[in-house]
């Protein structure tokens, strides 16, 4: 998403997505090298100003990017500064992905 402000993952951004990783594996990757995607996230993404990019379409992105990261052999760290994650300190575990249902 994020190609031009858009806020919908729709053609333009899966093929995008396909596009960079199909670069990374073809250059590094399948000579041997591996790649890892460090600290992806969506701009203007927010939990507190819900309605910039809804629910559904970020759930549609993280879930084509992890799983063609995933075809293309490539390690992913999501970037996360609160938005996505419920990490229990004391626990030291994630609780929840879904850091608030609102």
């Amino acid at each position: 998403m994020n190609i031009a402000g858009y806020t919908r993952f729709d053609a333009t951004s899966e093929k995008d997505l396909s596009q960079a990783f199909d670069r990374a594996y073809n250059t590094f990757v399948a000579k041997g090298v591996p790649v890892i995607i460090g600290e992806y996230a969506l701009l203007a993404y927010d939990h507190t100003r819900p309605g910039i990019i809804e629910r559904g379409e970020v759930r549609k992105y993280f879930a084509y990017l992890g799983q063609y990261a995933h075809q293309r052999q490539l390690t992913t760290m999501l970037w996360d500064a609160g938005q996505f994650l419920n990490f229990s300190r004391s626990l030291r575990v994630v609780a929840s992905i879904e850091r608030c249902a609102s």
